[in-house]
């Protein structure tokens, strides 16, 4: 019969399937960014809704910094980054995409219901496996 991987392997398999799912949203985010306008209307939930650049780069920012700390914080990456401070943000980027599934799944029916929210509710779900794992991150600063 076969054997269930330990917590640390399902922590890691976790943080890179958050990510990998992250890394598509980044790329997302950079074409919206550089002018695209592609997915906008369902995401932004009216045709033209495009927020200030900025401010589509600023989130940009934020989601390459999840990505980091979930690599971080499964042991998949060497950061040197105490790991109180990886533990509290991914515990955070958890929280926060709970939250999303939550509006998303309030929202009228469409993309944001039916296909967003059961993601952002699969990823809050790993990215809290990853948070509430016993992993040690390899980190030099405790």
């Amino acid at each position: 019969m076969p054997r269930w991987p330990d917590r640390a392997t399902l922590s890691r398999w976790a943080g890179w399937a958050v990510a990998m799912a992250l890394t598509v949203f980044l790329g997302l985010n950079a074409y919206w960014g550089l002018g695209g306008e592609w997915g906008l209307a369902e995401v932004m939930g009216a045709p033209g809704a495009l927020p200030p650049v900025w401010v589509v780069w600023v989130q940009a920012a934020m989601v390459a910094a999840a990505i980091v700390a979930v690599l971080g914080r499964s042991a998949i990456l060497h950061l040197p980054i105490p790991r109180r401070v990886l533990n509290g943000g991914v515990w955070l980027l958890a929280g926060i995409l709970a939250m999303v599934a939550m509006g998303n799944f309030a929202s009228p029916p469409g993309w944001a219901k039916y296909v967003l929210g059961p993601v952002a509710l699969v990823l809050a779900g790993l990215t809290a496996l990853v948070a509430s794992s016993s992993t040690t991150p390899p980190s030099d600063t405790d």
